[in-house]
């Protein structure tokens, strides 16, 4: 509820009796925008909250190698943008507000950051 309608953000959801204690989001990659997922990580963490980006997956560990049948194009592409938010039973809410609220800081500064980029891109190019 909290974080469903962030631009640059998708819930992934959990399937139905899931007993999962993180949430997991897709941080939406900008072309050029950086690893806007890790600026993520580093910005909860230095506000005190533990959350690490999603498990590289299974097929790509070297372990596994001689179980792979084929690439996953889909997992390849995505897995780096997804971030596992805290949210088991001792995380209160007031702390998950705080998470949202940091959550939707840093994205809207991602924003801004690129909006200010193309102004300057623009004066530039109407200068030449």
């Amino acid at each position: 509820e909290l974080l469903g309608r962030v631009e640059g953000l998708e819930l992934v959801a959990h399937g139905p009796g899931s007993a999962c204690l993180t949430q997991v989001v897709r941080v939406l990659p900008k072309p050029g925008g950086g690893d806007r997922s890790a600026h993520l990580i580093e910005a909860l963490g230095k506000a005190g909250y533990e959350v690490r980006g999603s498990y590289l997956p299974i097929h790509l560990l070297s372990q596994f190698e001689s179980f792979v049948r084929g690439r996953l194009p889909r997992t390849e592409r995505v897995w780096a943008d997804l971030v596992e938010l805290p949210c088991e039973p001792e995380v209160s809410v007031d702390h998950v507000e705080r998470i949202a609220a940091n959550i939707i800081e840093v994205l809207k500064k991602g924003v801004r950051r690129e909006a200010e980029v193309w102004k300057r891109v623009g004066r530039f190019a109407n200068k030449s």
